[in-house]
């Protein structure tokens, strides 16, 4: 027989228990959306939890982006969303790659990140 309701996340399903419209959600740790619009609702999402009357989205817009965007990061691994430093970010899109911003300026900070590992792995690696 096929599964007939939410499977126990601690457990494995065979393939037979398996059907067409099953998919795997990944933890945030493993697949971390790093482009302007997913954060933004990832913040979005953040201050709608907090309530219509959370004042300190305020306080916190008014300190710059940084600090709504490490309060939304740490309200992510309180909820139990992120429960760790994100192991794989992912660029979706097809111009949202870090590779197609070869000048610094037009950069965000996930985007350097990206040019600093790819950096090290060139300068580790023998291939020209």
């Amino acid at each position: 027989g096929g599964a007939t309701g939410p499977h126990d996340p601690g457990s494995i399903m065979g393939e037979a228990e398996l059907h067409g419209t099953d998919h795997c959600f990944l933890p945030l740790d493993y697949n971390f959306y790093v482009d302007v619009p997913h954060l933004m609702q990832a913040t979005f999402n953040f201050v709608e939890s907090q309530g219509a009357a959370w004042e300190e989205a305020e306080t916190l817009r008014s300190n710059g982006k940084g600090h709504l965007l490490n309060a939304t990061i740490r309200w992510l691994r309180e909820v139990g969303m992120l429960r760790d430093k994100p192991k794989i970010i992912h660029f979706p899109g097809t111009l949202r790659k870090p590779w197609q911003r070869w000048a610094s300026i037009a950069r965000g900070p996930w985007d350097e990140l990206w040019w600093s590992a790819h950096g090290e792995m060139c300068r580790a690696s023998a291939a020209p």
